[in-house]
């Protein structure tokens, strides 16, 4: 073999490693956790400025608690992955 095929194997086999690291490391970081957001309404539609949002673990009963911002919208964010209500 030459130096330059050598050279460009290695190289090569270092890109191909790099990419299965970094495509691990995103598949894994989507299987543990997610985030829930969404706009709290009325009846009516309109928006419900500061309402509590609780998302509930049905499988641990852990909960998470945020408030609506005053457009309505809620973020529960970094959820462990499972059932919720």
């Amino acid at each position: 073999m030459s130096k330059r095929y050598r050279g460009f194997s290695a190289l090569l086999s270092l890109m191909v490693l790099m990419l299965g690291l970094v495509a691990v490391s995103q598949v894994s970081a989507q299987l543990i956790s997610g985030n829930l957001v969404g706009t709290v309404l009325d009846k009516t539609g309109a928006v419900v400025p500061g309402a509590t949002v609780e998302a509930v673990n049905t499988q641990t009963g852990a909960k998470y608690s945020t408030k609506a911002n005053e457009a309505g919208e809620y973020p529960c964010r970094s959820l462990w992955k499972s059932r919720a209500r």
